[in-house]
């Protein structure tokens, strides 16, 4: 999810316009029909994520290349076969994000020359180092991260603690949520912690898990990110003034709910 909306701001809808375009998606329940339109289940995966390409073609031209787009772009993959990161940042824009979204286990790895390719999130969940090449000078790593419970990362427990009257549990998701939902956790916590704490100033909206796992609550995604930018908003404007250049005019620091630049998928909201 995080290539195609960076892709769409480097294409250049403005924030306002993708939160309405999101809303509007999510709110519809677009997602999973779009996904079942494309379910054909294979040894490699369930989807073949070829309406997901029709949606974004319906807002921009299908032969956008990364050289046309107004913001430095990239978009990272993982080699399936060699386990390593392949960055697209030159030709057609569409092929690379269909590989940027192939969660495995869900959508089918796309086929590159002599191996195939996955979502880039595999290798790096969080790609900020993308940013260096493309030019930018500040850069500020997003990561929507899981509200547990309590802070315990760990509970010691015995099996027979579960037993209960059944009517009170919950049903499990459907397949599809719950194949989204296992990847996320998998390459979410220890390795954010680890890349986050390398920036001073970083974005770590927490998610709680009843939203996570229902993109149709966008609008209180939404929220729950602008209220942790607005609360990270005077380091943000500190870090924007170190990088004044001498006598040019001040750098504008964005309002409470602004955004700024996006240079590479850093965006990983609905994980």
């Amino acid at each position: 999810m995080g290539s195609i909306i960076g892709l769409l701001y480097a294409y250049g809808y403005s924030p306002q316009e993708l939160e309405e375009r999101f809303k509007g998606f999510f709110q519809r329940k677009r997602l999973i029909p779009a996904l079942l339109r494309d379910l054909r289940p294979t040894r490699a995966g369930f989807v073949q994520g070829n309406s997901i390409l029709r949606v974004l073609g319906d807002l921009m031209r299908e032969d956008t290349t990364f050289e046309s787009l107004k913001i430095p772009f990239a978009v990272p993959a993982a080699d399936l076969l060699t386990g390593q990161e392949v960055v697209f940042k030159s030709g057609p824009v569409f092929p690379a994000v269909r590989a940027s979204i192939s969660l495995p286990g869900i959508f089918t790895p796309v086929e590159w020359g002599d191996t195939y390719l996955v979502d880039g999130a595999v290798i790096s969940p969080i790609p900020v180092h993308l940013l260096e090449m493309l030019g930018a000078d500040l850069k500020i790593p997003v990561r929507a991260i899981r509200q547990r419970p309590d802070d315990v990362r760990q509970r010691i427990a015995d099996i027979r603690d579960a037993a209960g009257p059944r009517s009170s549990r919950q049903a499990p998701p459907d397949m599809l949520r719950l194949l989204w939902r296992s990847m996320s956790l998998i390459m979410q916590d220890q390795y954010a912690e680890l890349v986050l704490g390398q920036f001073d100033v970083c974005l770590k909206p927490e998610i709680p898990f009843d939203l996570a796992a229902n993109p149709d609550k966008i609008s209180e995604i939404i929220a729950i990110g602008r209220q942790e930018a607005a609360r990270r908003m005077l380091d943000i404007q500190a870090a924007l003034a170190s990088y004044a250049i001498p006598g040019a005019p001040p750098k504008q620091a964005p309002r409470a709910g602004g955004t700024l630049p996006v240079a590479a998928d850093v965006i990983e909201g609905l994980q």
